[in-house]
């Protein structure tokens, strides 16, 4: 269980970071189309920072002397970037968009508002502009009439579940250290019931990256953006992007639970 009633330090950046490629703005035959809308769904990127979240945690293992962890580093370095793992999140995106939603998903991606947007979350995703925020919060969280259009924005993209799944996974992995013999089906629902709690202090902290990656838009240019998020081309496409992000970070943390649960 957490022990304390705040969101975890190191937890601030993938927040950041995932919240920003939710339901991104920087995305021609049909498998080249469908590759090109992955990229820019900001799916490889999520895979990519969890496999190296659970790297960083597994060599913290290591080297304090947890002797199943010592190959873990490398194991999910190579699974995270095989050949077998994307054909899994083209074949699951492949069949969760249509073609059609597809084009006019990057019809979308063209305009000239997204590719600003594109442009605004490049900007802010980094560790300076994450402090930036932060110094600026007490403003940004004033302005009421934004915070409200935020919060659309945040319902639309599913923004803060994204978060907290990023978080929940991350918990997962330090419960199958903790509690060996438990299955992964216990142990997810645990981790479930953990971070659930939190969820108010997780939406602050997705509303705040919002206004801050935001705050150069016109409320005319953020109401066209959540315009599209809302609409119901907006809702399949996020909805594919999520069930796609569901399988692979499945399978990322099956194996780091085979690997853990192995005797050595």
């Amino acid at each position: 269980m957490i022990k304390q009633k705040s969101i975890n330090i190191k937890f601030l950046g993938i927040i950041f970071f995932v919240v920003l490629n939710v339901c991104p703005v920087y995305a021609q035959d049909q498998n080249d189309l469908i590759d090109r809308l992955i990229e820019r769904s900001g799916i490889y990127e999520q895979v990519d920072l969890l496999s190296s979240q659970l790297q960083a945690q597994m060599q913290e293992w290591a080297d304090s002397g947890l002797q199943k962890a010592e190959s873990l580093p490398e194991i999910l370095s190579q699974f995270s970037k095989s050949d077998a793992l994307k054909d899994k999140i083209r074949n699951k995106f492949n069949a969760s968009i249509s073609m059609e939603d597809a084009q006019e998903v990057l019809k979308w991606y063209e305009s000239p508002l997204a590719l600003r947007i594109t442009q605004l979350e490049k900007q802010t995703a980094t560790p300076e502009a994450m402090m930036a925020m932060q110094q600026q919060a007490e403003n940004l969280y004033s302005q009421t009439q934004r915070v409200e259009m935020i919060q659309k924005l945040d319902v639309a993209t599913k923004a803060t579940d994204a978060s907290m799944k990023m978080v929940e996974d991350l918990t997962i992995v330090t419960k199958i250290r903790s509690t060996p013999g438990v299955s992964i089906e216990e142990i997810s629902s645990q981790a479930r019931e953990d971070i659930e709690q939190y969820r108010d202090e997780y939406k602050k902290m997705t509303i705040l990256s919002f206004l801050y990656a935001y705050q150069n838009l016109t409320d005319e240019e953020l109401a066209q953006y959540i315009g599209f998020a809302e609409s119901d081309l907006g809702q399949r496409y996020n909805k594919a992007v999520m069930d796609t992000l569901g399988v692979a970070f499945a399978d990322i943390l099956k194996l780091v639970y085979q690997e853990l649960s192995v005797e050595r």
